[in-house]
C-alpha cells in the first residue's frame, strides 16, 4: 500500500512539475487596464471646460512569449493592447472630444520563486516601447511614442507539466508623456493569463 501511495504521489508531482531547467513558453491573457493620471489630467481643463466625461479603465489584452533560462530566471517579450480611451468636454463655445488608442511592447527579465511544485511567485522588470495615438475632433490625430520602464509582480499555478495560469499586476511608465494626451502617465494592468510551456 505504501508503495502504491508513493508511486501515485510521484506521478502527481511529475504531472504538475514545471519545466525549470530550460524551455520556452507562450501565453495569452486579459485584464483591466487603467490610466493612473487620467483623472488629474482631465481635471486640469476644469477652468475651461464643464460637464466633461472620460474613460479611466478598459479591458486590456496581452500576448507574450518567453524562455526559462533556469529555475529562477526567464526572459520575456510581451505586447499589450490597452484599448481606446475617450474624453469629451462641453463648453459655451463648443465641445471637445479626444480618443486615445494605447499599446505597448516590452522586453523583461522575470525572476521566479518556486514556492512548491505547483505554486510560484514572480517579478518582472524591463523596458516598454509604448504608443499613444490621439484623435481630436475626429480628424486631427497625432501619435506619441516613448520608451520607459515597466515592472510587474504575480503568481502562477502549474496545472500540468505544460500548462499554467498566472495572475499579475503590471505597470508601464510614461505612456504618452511627451504629448498632451489626457491619458499621459503610467498605465497599470491586473490580468489573468494562460501559459503553454514546451
Amino acid at each position: 500500500m505504501r508503495m502504491v501511495t508513493g508511486v501515485l504521489c510521484a506521478s502527481l508531482a511529475c504531472a504538475i512539475m514545471p519545466v525549470y531547467a530550460s524551455g520556452g513558453y507562450l501565453g495569452v491573457g486579459a485584464g483591466m487596464g487603467s490610466s493612473v493620471d487620467a483623472t488629474a489630467n482631465a481635471q486640469a481643463y476644469a477652468g475651461l471646460y464643464t460637464n466633461g466625461t472620460y474613460t479611466k479603465s478598459r479591458l486590456a489584452f496581452n500576448v507574450f512569449a518567453g524562455y526559462q533560462l533556469n529555475k529562477y530566471v526567464a526572459a520575456e517579450l510581451e505586447y499589450i493592447n490597452f484599448g481606446s480611451y475617450s474624453l469629451t468636454r462641453t463648453a459655451p463655445w463648443g465641445g471637445y472630444t479626444e480618443t486615445d488608442t494605447i499599446g505597448a511592447a516590452s522586453a523583461a527579465a522575470v525572476g521566479t520563486w518556486p514556492i512548491s511544485p505547483m505554486f510560484s511567485a514572480f517579478g518582472k522588470l524591463g523596458f516598454a516601447a509604448s504608443m499613444d495615438k490621439a484623435t481630436e475632433y475626429s480628424y486631427n490625430s497625432r501619435t506619441t511614442t516613448a520608451i520607459n520602464i515597466m515592472f510587474g509582480v504575480g503568481g502562477a499555478v502549474n496545472l500540468t507539466k505544460h500548462f499554467a495560469l498566472r495572475l499579475e499586476y503590471d505597470q508601464y511608465d510614461g505612456i504618452g508623456k511627451s504629448g498632451y494626451e489626457y491619458t499621459a502617465g503610467p498605465f497599470t494592468q491586473v490580468a489573468a493569463s494562460a501559459l503553454y510551456m514546451f
